[in-house]
Parts: structure tokens; C-alpha cells; sequence
């Protein structure tokens, strides 16, 4: 028992030590100016890629909007769920810098 708790003992003071260093690491998050800027280059450039662009590449600018495609072969019907563009404006005050994996503990059930 006496060396199960050693070890546990010895483990403690590891990850201590490990959460000390991270904690003088400073957070890093995005750029909000940029990130929007990017996303909006990129869907500029949308229409010029279907007009040019090649049918593979057609098929990728759609599957990054598509969520969920169903076909009923029976019916002749289908169901197609896209995922919802931000407004551009909108979107610059919602980002949120949060930790990343291994700087808080791992919570599961929520």
C-alpha cells in the first residue's frame, strides 16, 4: 500500500508541476478580424470556382454546407439539411478563447 501511494504521491507532484508551467504559458486565441476575413475571401471566390472549377471541386465547396442528405428510393423524395452561413457582421463579436485540451480536467456526462 505504502508504495501504491508513493507513486500516487510522486504522480501528484508531476502534474502539479505540469499544471504550474501551463499556467504561466500565455493563452493564444484567434483572431476574430481575421478569421472573418478569411471565411469571406474564400466564399468569394465560391462563384468564380463553379464557373471554373472542376466538378470534384464543386462537390467539395457543397459538402462543406451539407449536414445531412436523406434519399427515399421508395418514394422518389429526399431531405437535404444545410448548415447555417453566420451573418458576416455578427459574427466577429462571438468568438470566445477557451482552454485547450489538457489545461482543464476532462468532465464527461455534459
Amino acid at each position: 500500500m505504502k508504495d501504491r501511494l508513493g507513486r500516487l504521491l510522486a504522480e501528484r507532484q508531476e502534474i502539479e508541476n505540469r499544471l504550474r508551467q501551463l499556467e504561466q504559458v500565455p493563452a493564444k486565441g484567434p483572431n476574430p478580424d481575421a478569421l472573418v476575413d478569411a471565411i469571406l475571401d474564400g466564399l468569394s471566390d465560391a462563384r468564380r470556382l463553379f464557373d471554373h472549377g472542376t466538378m470534384e471541386e464543386r462537390k467539395r465547396v457543397i459538402r462543406a454546407f451539407v449536414e445531412n442528405l436523406a434519399v427515399d428510393g421508395v418514394n422518389g423524395t429526399g431531405e437535404l439539411r444545410t448548415k447555417r452561413v453566420p451573418d458576416a457582421l455578427s459574427i466577429r463579436d462571438s468568438f470566445k478563447v477557451v482552454a485547450g485540451t489538457g489545461f482543464e480536467p476532462v468532465t464527461f456526462g455534459l
